[in-house]
């Protein structure tokens, strides 16, 4: 395809072009093809829960008062999200000191079923029972320790299946 037909112009052509933004194309004298045309490009980013403060302005300018609501909104958000954290702190700490709870009982019962049965002769139940809770826990401490520290190859287990 000819750049006629793209709607390019033809590169020999060095006669005064202009764009839309009026700048000459033609390089200056003397400096040949190195200069033909610059152009600037400013980029501004900001990030945080209220706008910048040029843009607070300009929504203060559009309707008075508009400001202050948009930073009372900010403020109302981010109590919400200390609100949100603190209860799913709190949650998390329940859930613990309850398994806590629960694996203390585990081994209790453990530990007395084991020593019952091998006060009545059976030395080889009795022993099974009374190493099992200890053996599970110690897995699970294992277990959690590994996703704690993202070791696990294949991420974490899960439960074995039981079949009927």
């Amino acid at each position: 395809m000819s750049r006629e037909k793209a709607g390019l112009p033809d590169r020999g052509d060095l006669s005064r072009r202009q764009g839309d933004s009026g700048v000459d194309a033609r390089p200056p004298e003397g400096l040949g093809a190195q200069a033909t045309k610059q152009e600037a490009l400013l980029y501004q980013e900001h990030a945080g829960p209220l706008p910048a403060p040029w843009a607070l302005r300009e929504y203060e300018e559009i309707q008075e008062g508009a400001a202050d609501r948009i930073i009372s909104m900010a403020e109302e958000q981010q109590a919400h999200v200390h609100s949100m954290e603190k209860k799913a702190l709190a949650q998390g700490s329940f859930m613990a000191r309850t398994g806590q709870i629960l694996a203390f009982l585990v081994v209790t019962c453990g530990l007395a079923a084991g020593t019952y049965l091998l006060a009545n002769d059976k030395s080889l139940l009795g022993a099974a029972v009374t190493i099992a809770p200890f053996v599970g826990l110690a897995s699970l401490f294992v277990w959690r320790r590994q996703i704690d520290r993202g070791n696990s190859a294949a991420g974490p287990a899960a439960p074995p299946k039981l079949e009927r």
